[in-house]
């Protein structure tokens, strides 16, 4: 069972770093981070991402970029590169977890096989996997950047900023004060009117969308299976699921949000695993579930006692075929941005 708990970077610290060494030619970083932020792919928020707090092996800690498609296109793969400083201010050379050596003080990570839509944003519980010793006190702050990405009509795009990006920022100490040499460039792309506005579902649309998908949600039940016993047989989030594919069908990532009677979110208390969180998400691994079939009647996910759950909702976030296939689901971001600590209007 995979478990996500994130902690949010105060990047209110980082607009408070100064320093020394200023540069007389260029533009600051606020008006940097504006022409950054009228491109066809922008960084929508970072975080450093702590997937478990015992097993680093299986679920390392991630530098987490959610983007945000600017574009009219869908996209398919996005290059992100990252710079990070500790609480000093100095430069921290990143390692990822599959680095031999010190890691490097800028290093890329490569989101693959999406289906991003035009407006929406991706990324959450995604990013670079970070070494086993990487800790949240040793990266403070997180810088990022859309180095690429290639849409579903085979068009490429590179962004011209990444050089002034690398330059302003590898191995540098941070300096609120720098100033950053570069051009103002046109895209070359047909970018939506309102940059600002994330296109996200209404609840009843995604409702709808979800029982329809690769892998819908048919079902959904709160499940008691005992009245005096819960220790033994706990209550679940019951979800039954339909295979719409031609594949079959052998992992699936799923997460849940629920709320109480007066439809206020709650946080979700796992029966097998430490903390809670408003949005949690489990995997359902080696079920075979090959087309056309359905799959969920006789499991679900456990919950603690009094946990006040009246109301929940769930969503396929991935699955993974039995011929190596992965699925990424382009509305998980709709669905956390509908449901996480957010009141159920449905």
């Amino acid at each position: 069972m995979k478990r996500i708990v994130s902690f949010v970077l105060a990047l209110a610290t980082a607009l408070a770093f100064a320093g020394c060494n200023k540069q007389e030619d260029g533009i600051t970083i606020t008006e940097f981070e504006e022409l950054l932020n009228k491109q066809p792919m922008t960084v929508f928020s970072t975080q450093y991402l702590v997937q478990d707090n015992k097993d680093k092996e299986a679920y390392p800690d991630l530098l987490e970029a959610v983007v945000k498609n600017n574009t009219t296109q869908t996209v398919t793969s996005v290059e992100i590169a990252y710079v990070a400083w500790n609480l000093k201010k100095q430069p921290v050379q990143i390692k990822s977890a599959t680095d031999t050596t010190e890691g490097a003080f800028v290093q890329k990570h490569t989101l693959t096989d999406i289906h991003l839509l035009s407006g929406r944003v991706y990324g959450r519980g995604k990013g670079l996997p970070l070494s086993k010793d990487a800790t949240l006190s040793s990266i403070l702050c997180i810088k990022a950047i859309v180095v690429s990405f290639e849409t579903q009509e085979g068009q490429k795009w590179e962004n011209p900023y990444y050089s002034a990006f690398e330059t302003a920022y590898s191995g540098q100490k941070f300096d609120y004060d720098m100033r950053i040499s570069t051009e103002e460039y046109t895209s070359g792309l047909d970018l939506i009117e309102d940059t600002a506005k994330i296109e996200t579902l209404k609840q009843a649309e995604l409702d709808k969308t979800i029982k329809e998908q690769n892998i819908g949600i048919i079902e959904s039940q709160y499940l008691v299976q005992s009245e005096d016993k819960k220790n033994l047989y706990p209550d679940m989030l019951q979800i039954v699921m339909k295979n719409n594919t031609e594949q079959t069908i052998s992992n699936v990532h799923v997460a849940f949000a629920a709320w109480d009677k007066n439809k206020r979110p709650v946080k979700i208390r796992s029966h097998t695993h430490d903390g809670i969180d408003y949005i949690d998400q489990v995997t359902y691994s080696n079920i075979d579930l090959a087309p056309g079939e359905s799959y969920g009647k006789d499991v679900g996910y456990p919950l603690m006692q009094n946990n006040n759950i009246a109301h929940f909702k769930a969503i396929i976030v991935s699955y993974e075929t039995t011929d190596g296939n992965t699925w990424e689901n382009p509305y998980f971001s709709d669905f956390c941005e509908l449901y996480e600590q957010k009141d159920l209007m449905a």
